[in-house]
């Protein structure tokens, strides 16, 4: 058996255009860790029920493997793939065997074929996508963000605080990426822009938006970013911890092995994501922000159908920042 993947790897088509993602296929490709076939790869010349047209029944085990599915399984699974890997009723099974390519072709063909590391961006691109519609499993979430994690550190050189910050994951989560940026910041000793402070607001678990801040978001956003720059100027200074920032990679696919534990890379950075002074500064100027958005607020609420029109405006003007001529 082979355990070279770029020869049994195929890029998905859809509509005669290339996907971002693909499968192995064909016969003899070995699992990562020398046991037993390749649980993604689709073998040929097993049975298929092509009949089958429903990919929302489970009909998977927990740890599936394209080798071990009965004939209607892989009849779902070539359904699913077949119209798009887009069917959010789609059982997770399916998703998960899909996945396991994924992470193969980018935690190991990637080390050695620069065919696989070439395709890199493409398949962070198809887990993202992946992400945005199956968000329901907390399963998925973790392992597709651990492999995104993974991946998106491996740049780790550029200076991810002075770009725009990615958005916080499931909306409320930040990611490794937004932790090493803090943890560059801070290791920089450069101040810490507005837009990544009100992202770490965000993503924090701790903090709490007043109803005013989540009735007006829009609005709430741009006087944070205001508020902070008046007290802060460029911004805060991060703290440098002594705790250091931890990447830890857990696969999902058996082809690492039943007793693969995963891997912890340590960084030579600060984790100041640890840190609770930095957030309770945030959540002061958070506080601050709310309570001079609290009439505006109580507005929208009472009349939602004016939210948009010139006595909302009026009544924003009472804010403090929002004024003619600022």
């Amino acid at each position: 058996m082979s355990t070279n993947g770029d020869k049994f790897w195929q890029p998905l088509t859809l509509d005669g255009q290339v996907r971002g993602g693909g499968i192995y296929a064909g016969t003899g490709l070995e699992a990562v860790s020398g046991s037993g076939i390749e649980p993604a790869l689709v073998g040929k010349g097993l049975p298929v029920d092509r009949s089958v047209r429903d990919c929302s029944v489970r009909l998977l085990g927990y740890w599936p493997s394209y080798e071990g599915a009965s004939p209607e399984a892989r009849g779902a699974y070539a359904h699913w793939l077949s119209t798009g890997l887009q069917n959010p009723t789609a059982d997770l099974g399916y998703v998960f065997l899909y996945f396991y390519g994924l992470e193969r072709r980018a935690l190991h063909d990637a080390l050695a074929s620069p065919a696989a590391r070439a395709e890199l961006p493409a398949i962070v691109a198809e887990v993202e996508r992946l992400l945005g519609i199956y968000t329901s499993s907390g399963s998925f979430r973790n392992y597709a963000g651990s492999l995104l994690d993974t991946l998106k550190a491996r740049s780790d050189a550029t200076r991810r605080y002075e770009q725009s910050p990615p958005p916080l994951r499931r909306g409320r989560d930040l990611t490794f990426e937004h932790r090493l940026a803090l943890a560059q910041c801070a290791a920089d000793g450069a101040p810490l822009p507005a837009e990544w402070a009100y992202t770490w607001l965000g993503g924090d678990p701790t903090t709490y938006l007043r109803t005013p801040a989540r009735r007006c978001p829009g609005e709430f956003r741009l006087l944070f970013l205001l508020r902070y720059r008046e007290e802060f100027g460029d911004g805060l200074v991060l703290p440098r911890t002594r705790t250091r920032l931890k990447l830890e990679r857990r696969p999902a696919s058996p082809t690492f092995g039943f007793t693969y534990a995963g891997h912890t890379r340590t960084l030579d950075l600060p984790d100041v994501s640890v840190l609770t002074g930095p957030v309770q500064t945030l959540q002061k100027v958070a506080e601050s922000c709310s309570a001079r958005l609290d009439s505006y607020s109580r507005f929208v609420r009472s009349h939602k159908e004016r939210a948009n029109t010139f006595d909302a405006l009026v009544a924003l003007e009472g804010v403090e920042g929002f004024g003619r001529g600022e």
